[in-house]
């Protein structure tokens, strides 16, 4: 795996005091007091990474070391000596269904999947953490597999292409079967890869069951073709590549590879059960207990082992075997069977996640996800042995932070020194937001009104706007001073709103009715003025510490969905220069502006700095970015993982800030 250099590393022991609550009518808030607590060393190269977050969904052996996919749309490699984690990082931000590993490199290919129609294949070098290809699929991929010298990745689909091959190295569509159609449960090749062997389950040609099929890839002729069991899931092949193994409706089956018939059975043997093999032989967990299997050579299935294990089965979801068994759990956890059916978790140290940040002048507040709320400098390196970590819990009905600029335009203030947020909900009623500063009580704005929950909060010199779910637009007054409200507005299709001056907002919105997709308003006047730009709808507008105005916008043509990133001309929209492309649609991404350098996370694979034509990603991450903010000097980022990371102007890592349930660690980095 890359290493970083010169790293230096600090862990914060921090302790959090409850308090009693205080209830405004309808709005209640929890305040907590904090104290400071001091940073103890900690050598972060061997600090151990936690375990997946949801089931383990794929395990595969690499010499001493166990490979973990699962439904987080992470990549583990876990060390067997030591029986611990070794390295986390984030491959897809869906769930992974699948993985193979290349016979002869440190590569792998996997199957991506959003549980809503979205298939795709990507292959990685997991070594350098970096990806080979990624493809997408209008239908469901089932099954997947390099041939046997890892020169093209054999895939299963459910159209009528049931098999496509492609380049293991670019993705290249390859010759692949054209007259082969149904449900692919295992397909292998020769060690030339001049043949293949393909097991249909279901819909293979006109065989009421399964079908094995053999093919000439070099003619894209079948060989030979044998009616097998038909719906046998989880199969194998075992015996020296003789015989295929699976279970079906009445249990374990092994059925000749060469003729289709079938060799043996086990009725004890359960549908949940799991298969994998082990040379020439297979093992099998069901109901608790762990079985190894063998085929002779007259085909014959017999039981050279069963240990009952101190663990249920049914939170195991995965297995892999190798001289090590391994096991991969429903809570993201992998497991190392003993002979004795003893079970060793191996070690992992989970982060406690931070799940939303927002940056100020001189702070960083952020949310973990148990609704902790913390405070740090927005310089890094600030954050020393002796600086002190606030943090206050719980703020259990709350999700989203949004700077509050308290000061008017050429004042000073005392309380936005102090580094004030705006704590709100984007996801359910009753819950009025709330000014929170460090250490000090929390000030609920409880006489706004609106219809919960939000959309989007802004707020610029003293003033904060509200847009609610049913697109009602509220403009406060808030500065210490005086509290008002001064309008009231309301948009059909509203999306996104925010200040672009102490002045004027603009609201995004579906350009729907004759619609712009994008509307600026007058708090002042209540004047509106439509701003043109051809697209179905306006969704996110930024405005840049450089005065730049920034919007998005999502469009539709003959090539398909595109979302847009435009610098926007208020005076002469015509004169908006779109800046951004993405061939997709992409409401959730994060943009902003530091130094005159725009930055998005447009796509979903990373983030990168976008200047004219150059375009440069930011430094990978264990996790791909959620949020990204601006810091002036640098970029901030909030990744998957719950990682606060700095980044310079050239997008390289500079720090990563982590918590954990007893503290915190800052990695520093020079590059």
């Amino acid at each position: 795996m890359r290493k970083k250099n010169n790293l230096t590393a600090k862990v914060q022991k921090t302790r959090v005091l409850s308090s009693p609550l205080r209830a405004f009518g309808a709005f209640a808030v929890i305040f907590f007091l904090s104290l400071p607590c001091h940073a103890q060393s900690r050598d972060s190269e061997n600090t151990v990474p936690g375990k997946h977050r949801g089931a383990v969904t794929a395990l595969m052996h690499k010499g001493d070391e166990i490979l973990s996919v699962g439904e987080d749309g992470f990549l583990e490699i876990w060390d067997i000596r030591s029986a611990a984690a070794k390295e986390r990082f984030q491959i897809s931000p869906y769930r992974i269904s699948a993985m193979s590993l290349h016979p002869l490199k440190n590569e792998m290919c996997v199957i991506e999947n959003d549980d809503m129609g979205l298939y795709r294949i990507s292959a990685w070098d997991f070594e350098k953490q970096e990806k080979l290809f990624s493809l997408r699929f209008s239908d469901t991929v089932s099954y997947i597999n390099y041939s046997a010298g890892g020169s093209f990745i054999i895939a299963g689909r459910s159209g009528r292409a049931g098999l496509t091959l492609l380049d293991a190295a670019s993705g290249d569509t390859l010759q692949s079967p054209e007259t082969l159609a149904g449900t692919v449960g295992f397909a292998a090749t020769g060690r030339a890869e001049r043949n293949m062997l393909v097991y249909l389950s279901a819909g293979g040609f006109d065989a009421e069951g399964g079908l094995i099929s053999y093919r000439d890839l070099v003619s894209d002729d079948e060989t030979n073709r044998f009616e097998a069991p038909g719906n046998v899931s989880n199969v194998i092949v075992c015996g020296n590549n003789r015989y295929l193994a699976g279970i079906d409706a009445d249990g374990l089956v092994v059925f000749d590879a060469a003729s289709g018939a079938v060799l043996g059975r086990d009725s004890s043997i359960g549908r949940a059960a799991l298969l994998c093999p082990a040379g020439d032989e297979f093992y099998c967990l069901t109901q608790g207990e762990l079985y190894r299997f063998a085929v002779d050579r007259s085909g014959r299935l017999s039981v050279r082992e069963r240990t009952k294990l101190s663990i249920g089965a049914a939170s195991i979801t995965s297995m892999a075997a190798n001289g090590y068994i391994a096991f991969g759990t429903a809570n993201g956890e992998v497991l190392l069977p003993e002979r004795n059916g003893h079970i060793i978790t191996m070690a992992h140290n989970d982060q406690l996640r931070i799940i939303e940040i927002d940056v100020s002048r001189s702070s960083i507040a952020f949310l973990t996800e148990n609704k902790t709320l913390g405070f740090l400098p927005l310089d890094y390196s600030h954050i020393t042995e002796n600086e002190e970590i606030i943090t206050e819990a719980q703020y259990d009905a709350y999700s989203r932070l949004t700077p509050f600029n308290a000061s008017a335009a050429g004042e000073s203030n005392a309380a936005d020194d102090a580094a004030q947020f705006i704590l709100w909900q984007d996801s359910s009623a009753g819950v009025y937001p709330v000014i929170v500063s460090a250490g000090r009580a929390p000030l609920p704005l409880s006489e706004m009104t609106f219809r919960p929950p939000l959309r989007s909060v802004s707020s610029i010199d003293g003033k904060i706007l509200f847009l609610d779910s049913a697109g009602n637009i509220s403009v406060y007054t808030h500065n210490g001073k005086e509290k008002t409200r001064p309008l009231s507005f309301s948009s059909v299709g509203a999306i996104y709103a925010a200040f672009i001056d102490s002045d004027n907002f603009i609201l995004c919105r579906s350009a729907i009715s004759g619609n712009t997709p994008f509307l600026m308003v007058s708090i002042v006047t209540g004047e509106t003025v439509p701003l043109p730009w051809p697209s179905q709808a306006g969704i996110q507008v930024y405005r840049g510490g450089s005065g730049a105005i920034y919007v998005a916008a999502v469009n539709q043509d003959a090539a398909g969905i595109q979302t847009s990133i435009i610098r926007l001309n208020t005076a002469a929209p015509a004169q908006s220069a779109p800046l951004v492309k993405f061939q997709g649609e992409d409401t959730q991404f994060s943009l902003t502006e530091s130094a005159g350098l725009l930055a998005a996370t447009l796509g979903g694979e990373g983030a990168a700095i976008y200047s004219g034509e150059n375009i440069r990603p930011f430094e990978r991450t264990a996790g791909l970015p959620v949020q990204l903010k601006s810091g002036d000097q640098y970029f901030v980022l909030l990744d998957e993982e719950g990682n606060i990371c700095w980044f310079d102007h050239d997008g390289k890592l500079l720090a990563i800030f982590k918590m954990y349930a007893d503290g915190w660690k800052l990695s520093r980095f020079q590059n």
